[in-house]
């Protein structure tokens, strides 16, 4: 996509060894943010000259993490506009003993590639515009070793002696889904979509300020601090069986359009 005129161009920089970003996810990337152009480079010190177009994100491999503590400073002076984040591409699970590695004090969110592309624009766009983004499924994968006052902002500890789940039941974040109203599913679903308040009002035939209630409500029950954490949730729930379940809360209703595939 062509920016418009006069738009300034800045650069999304991912580190990482050659192929961990696709071309066509690059491709989607410049389609999604037209101010943006996307460069791949292998390794840190290749950030120590000068871009054509200044760095608005920096996107590092974990396997460069102690690198980056290292260079960070120095890093930062030749891109003083950018923000940081950790770009992970295997199991979680397997990083799981590593986690607690992240400064969260100098980067400001983690990247998974193992997700849906709508996701993966959704954290994109919340790290772009200067904000966080820690996954809770990421930390839920390595609680035993992550640092609790790092993430509790973003994903709550469970209470103490609180009964352990059903067999089957799904987990913290499925189930506050799925206490959502049919109301509150069609209005969140299109949150997660991009559409602003006045657009999902028209379309639904509600006033804005009742759509920002319902916003607020959803807010409350899935227990995230904001509208573009509650999108990524319900983006990273539109597969498998929350997803049919929501699916079946829905049929026979128009509230909602279908979930991504």
């Amino acid at each position: 996509m062509t920016p418009a005129a006069g738009t300034a161009l800045r650069t999304l920089i991912f580190v990482s060894s050659h192929g961990v970003i696709s071309s066509a996810v690059e491709a989607a990337i410049e389609r999604e943010f037209s101010w943006l152009t996307v460069q791949c480079v292998p390794d840190l010190r290749l950030l120590l000259a000068g871009f054509d177009a200044e760095a608005q994100l920096i996107v590092v491999d974990f396997r460069q993490m102690a690198e980056l503590t290292a260079l960070h400073p120095e890093i930062a002076r030749h891109h003083p506009a950018a923000h940081f984040a950790i770009l992970i591409d295997e199991d979680v699970r397997y990083l799981a003993s590593q986690l607690h590695e992240i400064d969260t004090g100098m980067v400001r969110g983690i990247l998974p590639l193992n997700v849906n592309l709508d996701v993966l624009l959704s954290i994109l766009r919340i790290l772009l515009r200067g904000g966080e983004c820690f996954p809770g499924s990421l930390f839920k994968a390595a609680r035993p070793v992550v640092r609790i006052d790092e993430v509790a902002a973003v994903h709550p500890a469970p209470a103490p002696n609180i009964p352990p789940a059903m067999p089957n039941a799904p987990p913290g974040h499925e189930v506050a889904m799925l206490d959502l109203t049919v109301r509150e599913l069609g209005i969140l679903s299109r949150v997660a979509r991009g559409q602003q308040n006045k657009i999902i009002a028209a379309d639904l035939g509600l006033s804005e300020h009742t759509v920002k209630l319902h916003i607020h409500n959803i807010i409350t029950k899935l227990g995230v601090h904001n509208r573009t954490e509650a999108a990524v949730l319900y983006l990273e729930r539109a597969n498998g069986a929350t997803a049919r379940a929501i699916a079946a809360r829905l049929d026979g209703g128009s509230d909602a359009p279908p979930l991504s595939a």
